[in-house]
């Protein structure tokens, strides 16, 4: 080999070191209009470490500049919804409606992160042009009957699944990852929680709810368990149930009852024996830290806490994360 070009070789090689260890930026900026708050604020979902606030001056641009490894969901003054990875650069222009909420959203930026958004915001178009509820309670309280919501989450998703198949060419496979995990938590979830709900506050049993085989819905559904999917909250909290429909199942099948565990203790031993590696590091994350958020009787959390982070820990900055919370 050349020897000026191998010296050179060696000269180089540090210099790109150095460039891959650098966090690459991640940009939102936010143009907003006809807002009545004082205060605009940029909260991420995945983390506390991301956040941001300035004050509300119309038609001026509130950028945020972050770095992050991950792929993250940013709310903005708590409604509109950007799912971000590292890299992006996104401006949404948005304008506010007479009823206080945001009316009409545009997007531009970076190619990628505009069409994977734009995407979120489709699918969103098509849960509300068929009124499809993601909260189960607002169900109950319409009277929705199980079999009705069964065949509208099946329609909504074959309506969604086959808008985010022909969108996927624009897509990162961490967002579809992401994508699929936030509906699958609503349809699936359900699935396997909507008819013991309805059979609780409407007193029909479930196998007279006209549902076929309630023990057997979802036995082809096999729970997601990459990263990206675990980055969404609703995908973890649907982790948690779907545990507990799982042990209610064996229950049910040995002829007994079982009562989910609501304290957390209970929470940490089920779902510590019943998932593990990312699955187990995503759930018990999600009970520990909104544990510590509630406030109340903080010292028992912390040998749960300790004992987490010995043995179960592997994503680090959910241990962060925990650790701020805790002080």
């Amino acid at each position: 080999m050349n020897k000026k070009f191998l010296l050179l070789i060696l000269l180089i090689l540090p210099l790109l070191s150095i460039q891959a260890n650098e966090k690459v930026k991640t940009t939102l900026s936010c143009q907003i209009y006809d807002y009545r708050g004082e205060m605009i604020y940029y909260d991420c979902v995945q983390t506390p470490f991301i956040r941001a606030e300035f004050h509300n001056n119309p038609g001026e641009s509130h950028v945020y500049e972050f770095e992050t490894d991950d792929i993250v969901t940013l709310i903005v003054n708590g409604r509109e919804q950007f799912v971000m990875q590292p890299g992006d650069s996104l401006h949404a222009t948005i304008r506010y409606g007479e009823n206080g909420r945001p009316e009409d959203v545009k997007l531009s930026g970076s190619e990628r992160a505009v069409k994977q958004n734009n995407l979120r915001r489709d699918l969103k178009q098509i849960q509300l042009s068929m009124r499809y509820k993601t909260q189960l309670l607002a169900c109950i309280a319409i009277d929705t009957k199980p079999a009705d919501r069964f065949r509208e989450s099946q329609t909504f998703w074959e309506k969604a699944n086959k808008l985010i198949k022909l969108e996927s060419s624009h897509c990162s496979a961490d967002f579809l990852n992401y994508l699929y995990a936030e509906y699958e938590a609503i349809v699936y979830g359900s699935y396997i929680e909507y008819p013991p709900l309805y059979a609780d506050t409407r007193h029909v049993p479930i196998e007279k709810q006209g549902i076929g085989d309630y023990w057997n819905i979802i036995n082809d559904y096999q729970p997601r368990a990459d990263l990206a999917s675990l980055r969404c909250m609703p995908y973890s909290e649907f982790l948690i149930l779907y545990c507990f429909y799982k042990r209610t199942k064996e229950a049910h099948a040995a002829g007994k009852t079982y009562t989910r565990p609501n304290s957390l203790e209970g929470l940490y031993k089920e779902l510590s024996t019943f998932f593990d590696g990312n699955q187990r590091d995503a759930t018990l994350f999600l009970i520990l830290s909104n544990y510590i958020r509630n406030g109340k009787e903080i010292e028992k959390v912390e040998p749960y806490l300790k004992e987490y982070k010995e043995k179960y820990n592997l994503n680090k900055e959910y241990a962060a994360i925990l650790d701020s919370l805790m002080q």
